[in-house]
């Protein structure tokens, strides 16, 4: 039931994410981007709608902006009613055909005066259709008119509010009159996407590119195949649990019916009858599960689906493998599990079973089990040796993982015995227990009781990883890199003169900007699987003196003092500690970044803590090119990035503030004046 009804709604969910992913991207087959995610100049669209097989072309802007309700209204606490929202910039006029969200109510913005937000924005704010909003800037504000609320469900206190308006309202709240972030391309029908962009790609120049629309999928598609992943071990796990639950019960029952055993070997029955009437059981009990989980799970499923409509667009969707799996899995793991008892009823010898009532288990078998649990347990440790990480990660998985939960469960056994050994007698004492009675139903029952012991001590020890995990995290995030007090951001970049303008407002003692750029990494060197390892890393660009005068980071390698001059040089970087403990790379090593075409080799001066600059990159509405995820932070000297990657435009400023700074809405607006 567990594994259909994770196969189920898994296969539901990414159904539902496919559906958002083409909403996300529109009706479009073609785009044109820059490699490095960074804005470009929007003179191109005219000649782009020239070209042979384009039906439409129209151009997008991203960025974000800060929005507040145009008549000052305040809450509870008396603050303004204001947010910084995620916005896309559309072409207005002919959006119709390049649609990329489903309306709640309302309707699509028709003019540079109009705002289509989303429920979050509007729960935020309190406003509706027909409610003004005006965008807050360096100089005047920007007034909006709510013409519609889109279908997006609202996830929780780390969603960020979204907003669609039309391009030139971002360009002139960000000063980019004449730049975007992408051109939708729908072609002629009958056209082939993949054959019109290879004979299309040159009429670009670097660092443009002409891509399919269905590359914003690869981000996406390899969370949905880590998910599977996931998916497949859990049932793994999840039907060896099953194997011991029937192999601990049967084993029980033939204790139970050892004399009945007995009888038939005497009236002629064989012992491959005895063993295969066990099998037969235990075929028969993974058959009932079969029938009875598999159609209760899609339930279940469909349940949550229904009831969580509101998120699963795309409706129940059976997964007919998890299906077959859950069937046979059930099956093979009764069969399974009544492998053992049938091997004991076999060997069980009349004589003996007859004259048996009762009988003490032997410390041989629980030494068994003991010494073929540490091996089992000593299997997963090799199988952390190899090098390579992929190898490493299937073996390890599929393999590993299976031999260290039934190697736990094995040695529970003679650990059982002992304590119990050594335990028993208190536990009679301190509950009024006769001791004999107790001690020999302990030592009755090792097998039955030692595994559920087991059992019930790996889910304190999940419980006890998931909090311990949590706490790291945490600690990662807040304890380990300490910011700026202060921080002035903008998505689609901040300017020389912008970043000095803000420096120099009053209450500034000093301030360094922070860029981010999404860059490949070489395959050997990603993080992760290879076959679902995100293919960028975030790079990072700072004033290294400056940067490290504002923050504190923890060194796991290397030393400031050390790394700063090779870090100006242009020639090293410094990297997050996930390339020390998943490949094993630190100071001394080099880092290959860029694409195939333009590829840059850096040495690595120092290791360090860097979880919570990947916050604050999320945070702030950053985010990477292709819609994938980045793993870590690769810090590179600001004049190196510009250099190199033809980019000196800042995503955040942070800023070192007097003592006696006091940041509210009238220190805000004068600063708006000053800029």
């Amino acid at each position: 039931a567990l594994t259909s009804s994770l196969s189920t709604g898994m296969r539901s969910m990414q159904a539902s994410i496919e559906y958002r992913i083409t909403r996300a991207i529109g009706e479009s087959d073609a785009r044109i981007v820059h490699r490095y995610s960074g804005n470009f100049d929007a003179d191109i669209i005219d000649d782009v709608r020239s070209w042979p097989g384009v039906k439409k072309a129209a151009a997008r802007l991203m960025g974000s902006l800060t929005i507040a309700r145009a008549d000052g209204k305040t809450d509870n606490d008396g603050r303004r009613l204001r947010l910084t929202a995620k916005a896309r910039g559309v072409d207005t006029r002919i959006d119709k055909e390049f649609r990329q969200v489903d309306l709640k109510e309302g309707r699509i913005p028709a003019n540079s005066e109009e705002i289509l937000i989303d429920p979050l924005t509007a729960k935020t704010l309190q406003v509706g259709i027909g409610d003004e909003l005006i965008v807050e800037r360096f100089g005047p504000a920007i007034s909006l008119n709510v013409v519609g609320i889109q279908e997006r469900e609202m996830l929780g206190a780390l969603q960020k509010p979204e907003v669609q308006v039309d391009r030139s309202v971002i360009a002139e709240a960000n000063g980019q009159d004449t730049k975007i972030s992408l051109i939708s391309i729908i072609l002629e029908d009958g056209i082939m996407g993949n054959d019109w962009i290879e004979e299309n790609a040159d009429r670009v120049e670097l660092p443009l590119l002409v891509e399919s629309s269905d590359l914003a999928r690869t981000g996406y598609d390899r969370q949905i195949e880590a998910a599977g992943i996931g998916l497949v071990i859990f049932t793994v796990l999840g039907f060896i649990a099953c194997s011991l639950i029937v192999a601990v019960g049967m084993t029980t029952a033939v204790g139970e019916q050892v004399r009945q055993m007995a009888m038939i070997r005497c009236i002629g029955g064989s012992r491959s009858v005895l063993a295969f009437s066990q099998i037969l059981v235990g075929m028969f009990i993974g058959g009932l599960g079969a029938a009875f989980g598999t159609p209760l799970g899609v339930g279940l499923a469909s349940i949550l689906v229904l009831r969580y409509g509101d998120f699963m667009k795309a409706g129940i969707v059976v997964s007919n493998s998890g299906l077959i799996a859950s069937a046979a899995g059930a099956i093979i793991a009764g069969i399974c599990g009544a492998l053992y008892p049938a091997w004991r009823s076999a060997r069980t010898s009349p004589l003996a079973a007859l004259a048996n009532r009762a009988a003490p288990a032997t410390s041989k078998g629980a030494i068994l089990c003991g010494l073929v649990g540490l091996a089992l347990i000593g299997i997963q440790l090799l199988l952390l040796l190899p090098s390579q990480a992929s190898i490493r990660f299937w073996l390890y998985e599929f393999i590993g993982i299976p031999s260290l939960i039934v190697g736990y469960f094995l040695l529970a056994v003679p650990m059982f015995m002992v304590l119990s050994r050594i335990l028993g007698p208190l536990v009679a004492k301190l509950w009024g227990l006769p001791r004999p009675l107790l001690m020999g139903n302990l030592a009755a029952s090792p097998f039955r009781l030692g595994l559920t012991s087991g059992a019930l001590m790996l889910g304190l020890s999940t419980l006890v990883s998931v909090w311990s995990n949590g706490e790291a995290i945490v600690d990662n995030m807040t304890e380990r890199v300490r910011f700026a007090d202060a921080f002035a951001f903008r998505s689609t970049g901040l300017s020389e003169e912008e970043q000095n303008a803000i420096i120099a407002l009053p209450g500034v003692v000093s301030g360094t900007p922070v860029g981010y750029l999404p860059l490949k990494i070489a395959e050997d060197q990603r993080l992760g699987v290879d076959s679902f390892a995100p293919a960028n890393v975030v790079a990072i660009g700072f004033e290294p003196r400056e940067f490290l005068k504002l923050n504190r980071i923890d060194w796991i390698q290397g030393n400031p003092e050390e790394a700063i001059p090779r870090l100006e040089d242009g020639d090293a970087v410094l990297v997050a500690e996930e390339f020390l403990t998943a490949r094993g790379m630190g100071v001394g090593d080099t880092l290959t970044l860029g694409t195939f075409d333009d590829q840059s080799t850096f040495e690595i001066v120092g290791v360090v803590g860097a979880g919570g600059l990947d916050l604050a990159t999320q945070t702030f509405g950053i985010e990477n090119v292709y819609m994938e995820q980045a793993i870590s932070c690769v810090f590179l000297d600001f004049d190196t990035v510009a250099e190199k990657y033809g980019t000196r435009e800042a995503f955040i400023v942070q800023l070192d503030l007097t003592d006696d700074a006091i940041v509210d809405d009238a220190t805000e607006a004068a600063f708006e004046e000053k800029l």
